[in-house]
């Protein structure tokens, strides 16, 4: 999904002035605009920015879903930030299904990136289980400096007349100027998914 629209990105170029998208057709431009953003999301972030709905299965006692000292069940989702959570749900051997904890077994701590599922619950109890989550992550609104970092990505692309970049393959970051890569590392740093 593109993270600009192409009146954004020709808006800002204007004020960048400078003059290369006058030499790319509009669907030339959108193609730019989505490889920028692809490569800010996939290659540079590790993740995606807008609105995503996720269904993710965790082992209890693995990096993201864990039984603290007090036998609370914390689980640490990898994508962020949490907009809402649809269910969690446990189970304590592969072949069973799910049951979902109620929505007020649960809190969810924003500042921490934590779920927190209060002692005393089921899988404490019990040598191996696994948690279910299902849950929406990123932005409904793309914010500013993401938008800013990919319009000039998007300056980038263009003015070196790429034809296609995959927004996985590391050529394309290897091709991108240091000085860019520098301007943009703070909005990078703040979105990026570290595992």
């Amino acid at each position: 999904m593109a993270l600009i629209t192409r009146a954004e990105y020709q808006a800002a170029h204007i004020i960048e002035s400078s003059s290369i998208d006058v030499d790319y057709s509009t669907s030339e431009l959108d193609t730019f605009i989505d490889q920028a953003s692809a490569h800010f999301e996939a290659t540079l972030c590790n993740q995606e920015i807008a609105s995503t709905a996720r269904t993710q299965i965790f082992g209890v006692q693995s990096i993201w879903a864990q039984v603290n000292r007090h036998g609370g069940l914390e689980i640490y989702p990898p994508y962020f930030p949490v907009i809402s959570t649809q269910s969690i749900g446990w189970r304590q051997s592969p072949s069973s299904s799910f049951t979902n904890f109620a929505s007020t077994d649960y809190v969810f701590e924003d500042s921490l990136r934590r779920y927190t599922i209060p002692f005393n619950n089921t899988l404490a109890r019990h040598g191996w289980g696994e948690v279910q989550l299902v849950y929406t992550t990123g932005y409904t609104t793309i914010p500013s400096d993401v938008k800013y970092a990919v319009i000039l990505l998007t300056a980038h692309f263009a003015s070196a007349g790429y034809a296609a970049v995959d927004a996985a393959d590391q050529s394309a970051r290897a091709v991108i100027p240091k000085a860019l890569l520098d301007r943009i590392d703070d909005t990078v740093s703040r979105y990026k998914r570290r595992f």
